[in-house]
């Protein structure tokens, strides 16, 4: 029984029951329920471990890169702060240097470096200062040599044309702030136009002031106004500028009436009636807008309406086609007893568009309202745009109304003396002393002083700020021409900027 092999036992060869499956079935699925929350919290440490670090390595650039920003912007603002002390202290060494050279040219010796007040006695510091002024003292006579030669060009070649008297009258016709006299007379001319005016709207309304002689006072009245403008015309230095400025056309034209008045006793009475009419309607207004000379400003306007001119036409186009179309429409949907003609229908829609809805014309029909009610709508927006177009280029060009008033008042004293965009070329090669091409504020004062413009230094100082458009501190013939003559640029330069700009487009790539 040693020798013979055991067999299975009992609990080995017995079958298991659904207890025990059941029981070994929970212990699996504990045990893979434990493993797999191992391993998904093992996953998700991990996981969490990357994400940690991609952060902190996030973190760290975002640091670094504002460090990096910190630093650049401390760099700028000093970069900034430096250019900015460097140019305060340009400016005031081109101060000093400029005051310096006024000083030594009006013979000063008591302001600007040789200021003994600000220098102590024995200060070491001051005494390079003497050998500049001597080098300031040669650049200075040197510049009064040149300045005569160039102003002894001006009278040889005759660019100032015009004698001295006739420049005179002209100044004291023209500008009220070229003596008290001219002042005193400016003011008496347009308190007596003022009165002339009056006294001819109170003879359209049958108030004559001088009874039977009315006809003898508005004739005096006409031919003391001509004479102002014959004395304009004899004494200008340019018959082509005066014959071509409209307020010198509108002067001109008092001596109409006077024309009339002589010519009035001798036409029939048909005739004669219709020059009284003629004289009642037409009096008033000549007189009128000779007012317009006394009023500067007035070129604002006139200059706010130039530059709207080109968006006006587009506006005007598409106000033809607004009115075209509900014209037709209009005309269309009315009946013909109410709206007859294609013309009534027009004059509907303009006087809707325009907001002034006389009444005399209005739709019955239902499509009729319903299409003049679009057209109010539309027309109401649309007429918004050109008001709001002038408006705003009025207020741009009010804003700047001084240098445009400036510019206007150096052509005019240019076109008195006879100077035109032609002539500034060679003007300015005359006071371009050193031939660089370009001109300096001290020769550019001494230009507009030899040229008799009429401008304090102030004045002279703005007029070059705003011809240096590139704020270089000199200007070149071309910005000269481009700011005083801009139309006429075009037609000096044009063909050579076309000509660089073809070079340019022409140019290769690289």
């Amino acid at each position: 029984s040693d020798q013979v092999p055991h067999g299975p036992t009992y609990e080995q060869l017995r079958v298991p029951s659904a207890k025990d499956l059941r029981g070994k079935d929970e212990e699996i699925v504990e045990d893979i329920t434990d493993r797999a929350s191992d391993a998904m919290t093992h996953s998700m440490n991990k996981r969490f471990d990357d994400v940690s670090r991609q952060l902190q390595e996030c973190q760290l650039r975002i640091t670094t890169l504002l460090e990096g920003l910190q630093n650049q912007v401390a760099t700028l603002e000093s970069s900034q702060r430096e250019l900015s002390n460097a140019r305060d202290e340009q400016d005031v060494y081109e101060d000093k240097n400029l005051e310096m050279k006024h000083d030594f040219k009006r013979g000063s010796a008591s302001v600007g470096f040789w200021n003994r007040a600000s220098f102590a006695p024995g200060d070491v510091s001051f005494m390079p200062l003497l050998s500049e002024r001597e080098d300031d003292d040669d650049e200075d006579e040197d510049f009064q040599e040149k300045l005569a030669f160039a102003r002894k060009a001006l009278k040889e070649n005759r660019v100032l044309s015009g004698s001295a008297v006739s420049r005179t009258v002209t100044d004291f016709l023209e500008d009220e702030e070229s003596s008290t006299a001219a002042k005193y007379y400016h003011k008496f001319i347009t308190g007596f136009t003022i009165a002339a005016v009056l006294i001819a709207l109170l003879d359209s309304v049958d108030v004559h002031l001088f009874g039977h002689m009315s006809v003898a006072a508005c004739v005096a009245i006409d031919s003391l106004l001509f004479c102002e403008s014959l004395s304009r015309f004899i004494f200008t230095s340019n018959f082509r500028s005066f014959l071509l400025n409209p307020l010198n056309i509108i002067d001109a034209c008092s001596v109409v009436p006077i024309i009339i008045w002589g010519i009035k006793t001798r036409l029939s009475a048909r005739f004669s009636v219709a020059a009284g009419h003629f004289l009642l309607a037409i009096v008033p207004v000549i007189r009128l807008l000779r007012l317009v000379r006394r009023f500067p400003h007035m070129q604002l306007l006139v200059s706010a309406f130039r530059d709207c001119f080109e968006a006006l036409p587009v506006l005007l186009y598409t106000m033809s086609v607004l009115g075209c179309i509900f014209s037709t429409l209009i005309f269309l949907a009315e009946p013909r007893e109410n709206i007859e003609t294609m013309s009534e229908s027009l004059w509907l829609v303009i006087s809707t568009m325009t907001t002034v809805g006389y009444g005399d014309v209005v739709p019955n029909s239902s499509l009729g309202f319903f299409l003049v009610s679009i057209l109010m709508v539309v027309s109401s927006l649309y007429m918004a745009m050109p008001v709001a177009i002038i408006g705003f280029q009025f207020t741009h060009i009010w804003g700047n109304r001084a240098q445009i008033l400036l510019l206007q008042h150096v052509r005019d004293r240019f076109s008195r003396g006879g100077i035109g965009p032609y002539e500034i070329p060679t003007i300015f090669r005359l006071f371009d002393f050193d031939e660089s091409q370009e001109i300096d504020m001290l020769e550019f004062q001494g230009m507009i002083r030899e040229m008799e413009v009429g401008l304090n230094e102030a004045e002279t100082d703005q007029l070059f700020k705003i011809i240096d458009t590139d704020m270089g501190g000199s200007i070149d013939l071309r910005e000269l021409v481009k700011t005083l003559y801009p139309e006429d640029y075009r037609h000096m330069y044009g063909k050579r900027l076309r000509q660089t700009h073809k070079l340019h487009s022409n140019m290769p790539l690289v």
